[in-house]
C-alpha cells in the first residue's frame, strides 16, 4: 500500500470501528516511549513519513460507533506447523459457529484476526496462539519485513464487521482448538527459571582474555538496552542477561561491580521495574547480587521478629507485609513442598515409582516428564534390605546411577524409626540429624507408614489415632522446609473415582495431613495417577509399563500430559455443542470412564454445565444427544431417500417404513450407521440409537435403519475437517 492508501486506511479505522491506527516500521510500532498513548494527529503524520512501511490495529478499550465501548483483540497463531496452525483454524472456526461468518484472516508470517470481545480477561500467551490485548497491537497492512505484503484473503475488517464475544468464550474455544490441533496450550515462559551453579573447576577453564571480553559484552549489552524504549523487550533482555553471565559474575568481582553499577542506576526495585528483571535473571542463574539481596532480606527478617513480643499472635497487617518465598517444588506440577501421600494397591508398583522419583532428582533429570528441582535425598526404605535395594538401583540405571546430590538410604535394621504422639521413637531426630549434616537434603521417602507406627493409645478412636501419628510428621516437613514423601497401602477393594479419600487405609486424618495425595490404581494394562494437591491444580495421567520397563510411565503423547483434566473435560463440552454421557467424553478424551464421570460431577457443581438428565452433561443451550446424533448420521451421507424399490426390497409388507401417518424418507444400514455414530465418539453405536428410536425419529428392524422427518441441512453444521480457507489454498 503506498503511504496515501495507508492514511485513509487508518481514517477509515477510527471512524468504522473506533481501533487507532499505529504506524509500523517492518514490524515495530513508530513513535518511541509511549506510542501507544500518542494522539491520532500524531499518528496519522506517522504514516506519512518515509520510514513507515505499514498500518496497525492497536488492542485494548474501543468506543465503537454501532457496539459501544468494547474490547478489540487480535487472535494471532506463530504456529510453526502448518497441519497444527491449519487444524487449529478449522477447529476455531467451527467452535464459533455462525459467529465464524465474521472472521476475516489477515497472512502475514501467520495468520491473525480482530474480535471485538466484553468482559474481564488477563491472560495473551497460549502456547503459539496469542490473545493480544491492551497496549499490545498487530499490522493489517503494509509489509511484512520476511514475507513481503500482508494479505487479506477474504475481505478486512472493512468489508466483514468482526464478531462480538464473550471473551471467556473466546478462551475455552482457543483451548479447545488447541487441544484439536495437538499444540500445548500452558503457557510456558522463554526465560529458563534456573541455570546451573558454575564449579570452580569450569571457572578455571576461562582465561583473563575470556573474562575481559564478558565484562565488554555484558557493558555493550546493558547501555544498548538502557536505550531501549519502555515496553519494547527491555525486562526480557534484562533478565537473560542475568542468565547468561549472573554465575561468571559470582566469580569475577569486576564483572559483578558492572552488575551492581547497572543495578543501582537503572529504574525500579526489588519489587517491580529492571531493577526486579534483571536481579531475578541473576537469581535464576546463581549470581552473587540476588544472593546479597537474600542475606540482606534475612538479616531484616531477624531483626523485625526480635522486635515481636514473644507468643503474641500475627496480626493480618504484618502477615501481608511478611516476605513469603512462593511455594517449592522439587519435581514440577507434581511434588510440592510439604507432606505426600502415594496411596495405592501392594504390589502395584509404589516402591519403585519413589525410587525413580529420588534417583531423577537427586540427578536433576526428569519425572514423569516434568523437571526435577536437584536436591539431596533420604530415602527409609524400611521393609526391604540392602541386596534388595542395590538390585532394584541397578535395575534403573544399568549403567549407575549419578549421585549429583546427596542421597542416602536408611534400612529398618539401622532403626529403631517409629513416630509416636509426642514426636520421640527415632524416626523425626534422624531426619533432623541427616538434614543437619547434608544440608541439600530436600525430600525425605518414607516406605512404608505402617512400618513408622509407634505407640498409639489403643483407647483412641481412629481419627485421633492417626492424627498423632501423622501431625509429628507435617510439624516436621514444614519447619525443615522439606518434603517428606510416604508410601501407604490402599484399601482393599476398588477405588471409588469420586472419593478417593475412601481408598486410603486408616481414617481421614491421613488426607487432612498431607498437602499433597497420589491416588494410583490399575486397570488392565493401564494405571491411572490422580494428584490432589492443597495449594496448586490437581493433576490426572494415564501411565503403562512397556514391556522390561519397571516403572509407570506416562503414555506417550497422552492428553493426560497437559493441562488440567477438568478444563479439558469442559472443552470437550464446549466443542461438542451437544449433550453428551460420562462415556462419550471419556471416548474423546481416552481417560477412564470413572474419571469422566468425576469430572463432570465437580463442573456440574460449580455450575459450569448442566445436567438435564440422569448421566447427561451439557454447555447451557446445547443440542439435544439424538439432534446431534442424528446430525452426525446426515453429515456422513450414508442416508439416502427412501424410494419404492427399496421399500419392496426391505419391507415389502409395510411395517417397518410407516410410522402411523408419516412415511419413512431416509434409508441406511445399519451397520453404517452405527459405525458413524462410534466414530463421531458417541459412545456404543446401537445402544445410542435406542435414543433415536424413543424420540419417534427412526424405526430399526432386520439390519435396516428407516429415518422419519425432514432431513438435515448437511450445510448448517459442517465437520471441521471438511471446511475449506483460503490459506488450504496453494499459494
Amino acid at each position: 500500500m503506498t503511504q496515501n492508501a495507508l492514511l485513509a486506511a487508518a481514517r477509515e479505522l477510527t471512524a468504522i470501528h473506533g481501533i487507532l491506527p499505529v504506524a509500523a516500521s517492518g514490524k515495530r510500532p513508530m513513535g518511541g516511549r509511549g506510542w501507544n498513548s500518542q494522539p491520532l494527529a500524531a499518528r496519522l503524520q506517522l504514516l506519512t513519513t518515509p520510514e513507515c512501511t505499514g498500518l496497525g490495529m492497536q488492542c485494548g478499550l474501543v468506543f465503537h460507533p454501532v457496539l459501544g465501548p468494547v474490547d478489540s483483540r487480535i487472535l494471532d497463531s506463530d504456529e510453526k506447523d502448518p497441519a497444527k496452525r491449519d487444524a487449529f483454524q478449522q477447529m476455531f472456526m467451527y467452535l464459533l459457529g455462525d459467529n465464524a461468518k465474521r472472521i476475516t484472516w489477515r497472512w502475514g508470517r501467520g495468520p491473525a484476526c480482530v474480535l471485538f470481545t466484553r468482559g474481564e480477561h488477563h491472560r495473551e500467551k497460549y502456547g503459539s496462539i496469542q490473545l493480544l490485548g491492551q497496549g499490545k497491537y498487530a499490522v493489517g497492512w503494509g509489509w511484512h519485513p520476511e514475507v513481503g505484503q500482508y494479505r487479506w484473503p477474504a475481505g478486512d475488517v472493512f468489508s466483514v464487521m468482526p464478531p462480538l464475544l464473550d471473551v471467556k468464550m473466546v478462551e475455552a474455544c482457543i483451548l479447545a482448538a488447541g487441544r484439536h490441533a495437538g499444540i500445548p496450550m500452558d503457557e510456558k515462559s522463554m526465560l529458563s527459571l534456573t541455570a546451573p551453579e558454575i564449579t570452580e573447576a569450569q571457572i578455571s577453564m576461562l582465561s583473563a582474555g575470556d573474562l575481559a571480553r564478558y565484562r565488554e559484552e555484558v557493558a555493550a549489552e546493558l547501555a544498548r538496552i538502557e536505550a531501549m524504549p519502555e515496553k519494547t523487550g527491555r525486562g526480557t533482555a534484562l533478565n537473560r542477561l542475568g542468565l547468561r553471565y549472573g554465575a561468571i559474575a559470582r566469580h569475577d568481582a569486576e564483572l559483578d561491580g558492572i552488575f551492581q553499577d547497572a543495578l543501582a542506576r537503572l529504574p525500579g526495585d526489588m519489587g517491580h521495574g529492571d531493577v526486579r528483571d534483571l536481579s531475578r535473571g541473576l537469581d535464576g542463574s546463581k549470581g552473587l547480587a540476588q544472593k546479597q539481596q537474600a542475606l540482606w532480606n534475612e538479616q531484616r527478617n531477624a531483626i523485625v521478629a526480635s522486635l515481636k513480643p514473644k507468643g503474641a499472635a500475627l496480626s493480618g497487617i504484618d502477615l501481608m507485609q511478611e516476605d513469603i518465598p512462593p511455594l517449592r517444588w522439587l519435581v514440577d506440577r507434581f511434588l510440592p513442598q510439604g507432606t505426600v501421600l502415594l496411596i495405592g494397591k501392594p504390589k502395584i508398583g509404589k516402591s519403585y515409582i519413589a525410587l525413580e522419583m529420588a534417583l531423577s532428582i537427586c540427578e536433576g533429570g526428569k519425572f514423569w516428564d516434568e523437571q526435577c528441582h536437584q536436591t539431596g535425598v533420604l530415602l527409609y526404605m524400611l521393609e526391604d534390605g540392602k541386596r534388595r535395594i542395590k538390585q532394584r538401583l541397578k535395575q534403573l540405571r544399568p549403567e549407575g546411577p549419578k549421585f549429583n546430590s546427596t542421597f542416602r538410604i536408611r534400612f529398618a535394621t539401622e532403626g529403631p524409626f517409629q513416630v509416636n504422639p509426642d514426636g520421640s521413637g527415632g524416626l523425626l531426630d534422624d531426619i533432623r540429624a541427616h538434614k543437619r549434616d547434608f544440608p541439600d537434603i530436600e525430600l525425605v521417602i518414607i516406605d512404608m507408614l505402617k512400618v513408622i507406627r509407634g505407640n498409639v493409645d489403643t483407647r483412641q478412636n481412629d481419627y485421633n489415632a492417626e492424627n498423632s501419628l501423622t501431625l509429628p510428621i507435617s510439624k516436621l516437613a514444614n519447619e525443615l522446609e522439606i518434603s517428606i514423601f510416604i508410601v501407604h497401602h490402599a484399601k482393599k477393594g476398588e477405588i471409588n473415582v469420586d472419593n478417593y479419600e475412601d481408598a486410603l487405609s486408616g481414617s481421614n486424618a491421613l488426607s487432612g495431613m498431607a498437602d499433597s495425595i497420589w491416588f494410583l490404581w490399575r486397570k488392565g494394562d493401564i494405571a491411572y495417577m490422580f494428584a490432589k494437591l492443597r495449594d496448586a491444580e490437581d493433576v490426572e495421567i494415564q501411565l503403562q509399563r512397556k514391556e522390561g520397563e519397571l516403572v509407570w510411565n506416562p503414555i506417550e503423547k497422552s492428553e493426560y500430559n497437559t493441562g488440567s483434566m477438568k478444563e479439558r473435560v469442559r472443552n470437550v463440552l464446549m466443542a461438542a455443542n451437544c449433550e453428551l454421557t460420562p462415556r462419550d467424553v471419556a471416548m474423546r478424551l481416552n481417560i477412564d470412564d470413572r474419571i469422566a464421570n468425576a469430572r463432570l460431577h465437580d463442573l456440574r457443581k460449580e455450575g459450569q454445565i448442566q445436567n438435564p438428565r440422569h448421566s447427561i452433561y451439557c454447555m447451557p443451550g446445547a443440542q439435544s444427544r439424538p439432534e446431534a446424533i442424528l446430525s452426525a448420521i446426515m453429515q456422513h451421507g450414508i442416508v439416502v431417500p427412501v424410494t419404492s424399490k427399496l421399500r419392496e426390497l426391505h419391507d415389502p409388507e409395510g411395517k417397518w417404513s410407516h410410522l402411523g401417518d408419516a412415511d419413512a424418507t431416509g434409508f441406511a444400514f445399519l451397520d453404517d450407521v452405527t459405525g458413524v455414530i462410534e466414530r463421531a465418539k458417541f459412545a456404543d453405536g446401537k445402544h445410542a440409537l435406542t435414543t433415536l428410536v424413543v424420540h419417534r425419529l427412526i424405526v430399526e428392524r432386520k439390519g435396516v435403519v428407516w429415518f422419519f422427518g425432514p432431513a438435515v441441512n448437511r450445510t448448517l453444521q459442517p465437520l471441521p475437517w471438511a471446511i475449506q480457507y483460503p490459506w488450504s489454498v496453494a499459494r
